[in-house]
């Protein structure tokens, strides 16, 4: 018997996952006519949602072994889903965060049945950590300058030498000029060999900028939640400087690209990475336009307190992007 060839596309994060994801949801049938099975099964959390990805099974195989129920469960409704099909497709960027992957190879069955390719995606290391950092104040309650986030280790040689072990690997730049068409998503289609002649647009998870997410460290300096993630993320979508990035200068991003050896490591397995200049965005908090903008994030009850308190903090939030 054949093997069904079997694509993971483990992220990583912030390289345009959610649009990969997105437009393989949405195109289910046009897959199924090629022999492609996008599963239904591990997208599904514990109280019937479903998500475009398979983050519920990444999770779960991260998570206590408590699941194992569920788990068992997913894995038999796969199997029956994916029968039939010459080629199955599981995503998730939250594998990334499954540093054992035993679960994972029980979990197929020592991928007996498949023939294994594992795809993954780098961003280059400043503009990774501005992203992610972007995501991670809408996302969290916690409060870290950017100098303290930049200096965590994302563990990318472990991540590298996990997955490499576990079998075929291709690795990718995030990187336009590198992509087939510029594009992540026709990149992506092309690996495994996916023909969607009049696809949707891309869906991209835009993350938060400009005084937004200024307005949201600030926030969370006050253990305070205003603005939700859903109403942060529906602003950056109306808003193109509500997702713009911030001012580094040049001589800042040297230093922390320098400050580890993140990119030399990635460069090792996907080539030269193009690195992206962020000295001529706004510096934040953008003084001449935090007026107008905190009228459009705060609604009446909150707005006039909000902006006097970010007045206030304004050259002390300075180095909160530094």
């Amino acid at each position: 018997m054949n093997k069904k060839r079997l694509f993971l596309h483990v992220g990583r994060h912030k390289s345009g996952t959610s649009a990969i994801q997105h437009c393989l949801n949405a195109h289910g049938e046009t897959l199924a006519e090629q022999g492609v099975c996008y599963p239904q099964a591990g997208r599904e959390d514990h109280s019937g949602g479903r998500k475009v990805a398979h983050h519920p099974l990444a999770d779960m195989l991260n998570g206590p072994t408590s699941h194992g129920d569920f788990l068992a469960e997913t894995k038999k409704r796969l199997n029956e889903e994916v029968e039939g099909f010459d080629t199955a497709i599981i995503s998730s960027e939250a594998f990334q965060n499954v540093t054992d992957l035993s679960r994972l190879v029980d979990f197929f069955d020592g991928f007996s049945d498949y023939d294994l390719t594992i795809i993954v995606y780098f961003r280059e290391y400043l503009s990774y950590c501005v992203s992610a950092f972007q995501q991670f104040a809408q996302n969290q309650q916690r409060f870290l300058t950017f100098d303290a986030f930049s200096r965590r280790d994302f563990g990318v040689a472990d991540f590298i030498e996990r997955w490499s072990a576990l079998g075929e690997t291709v690795f990718r730049p995030f990187d336009k000029k590198r992509l087939l068409h510029g594009d992540v998503v026709d990149d992506f289609l092309a690996l495994v060999g996916i023909e969607i002649p009049f696809r949707q647009p891309a869906t991209v998870n835009h993350s938060i900028g400009g005084n937004l997410l200024f307005a949201r460290l600030l926030e969370t300096s006050c253990g305070t939640r205003l603005t939700t993630y859903n109403r942060a993320a529906g602003l950056a979508k109306d808003h193109q400087h509500f997702r713009e990035a911030f001012q580094i200068t040049d001589e800042r991003a040297e230093e922390i690209r320098g400050a580890n050896d993140y990119n030399a490591i990635v460069e090792n397995v996907v080539g030269p990475l193009a690195k992206r200049s962020f000295a001529q965005l706004p510096e934040l908090p953008d003084i001449d336009r935090l007026k107008a903008d905190f009228g459009v994030i705060y609604d009446d009850t909150h707005r006039a307190e909000m902006l006097a308190l970010a007045l206030d903090r304004a050259g002390e939030a300075k180095t909160w992007f530094e």
